[in-house]
């Protein structure tokens, strides 16, 4: 190279994001959020509602008859919509992806 000339160089991308403050995480609640916290309410009330419903019962469905405690029944029941829920909310995220 002659004397005297400049070597100019055009910046990268990989410089410049060199150079960016990295991103700060602020933004994330510290805590339970929402969701969680109704969820955790919910299972206390449900709890709550089992404890006084331990009395036995006849539960019958199709051909079967039952003598069980009215507090297995609605933990089935709890149980059964918690899985059909989170079967519906499954599907319907698939559904939007594909």
């Amino acid at each position: 190279m002659p004397e005297g000339s400049e070597v100019r160089r055009e910046p990268n991308d990989h410089e410049d994001a060199a150079r960016e403050p990295l991103p700060s995480f602020e933004y994330r609640r510290k805590g339970l959020g929402g969701k969680a916290t109704l969820a955790i309410v919910a299972g206390i009330l449900l709890l709550v509602f089992l404890l006084q419903n331990l009395d036995d019962a006849r539960i019958a469905f199709l051909f079967w008859d039952w003598d069980v405690a009215i507090a297995v029944a609605i933990l089935v029941a709890a149980a059964l919509g918690f899985v059909l829920g989170w079967l519906v909310t499954r599907i319907r995220r698939r559904a939007k992806r594909g």
